[in-house]
């Protein structure tokens, strides 16, 4: 039989995580749609407008897509991880391209 005090730092740690995760969702997910929505519109072969209001118009899908994301991958690690390396990866695209923030 599990002790009461091992179960009650079992559910500080899950709700620790579960805070970590809305934190990574609500500030990775932030920085993701920025820089997408830079690159994209940085990108988008039409006039700078136009390409500037689509940009805009598909950072709410990005932000939504990342939001769901870092609560449904299973391993905390993978998301911490793979949200560093999605974030490296589109800084250095928009920096290939001549963007900055």
């Amino acid at each position: 039989m599990p002790s009461r005090d091992n179960t009650n730092h079992k559910a500080i740690l899950y709700r620790a995580e579960v805070l970590a995760r809305f934190f990574i969702a609500i500030f990775g997910g932030y920085y993701v749609t920025v820089l997408a929505s830079s690159l994209l519109a940085l990108t988008l072969p039409t006039p700078r407008l136009d390409a500037l209001l689509y940009a805009l118009t598909t950072g709410i899908v990005f932000y939504a897509i990342v939001f769901i994301w870092v609560f449904g991958c299973r391993s905390f690690k993978k998301v911490f991880l793979g949200m560093i390396g999605l974030l490296c990866i589109l800084y250095g695209t928009l920096t290939h391209f001549g963007g900055s923030l």
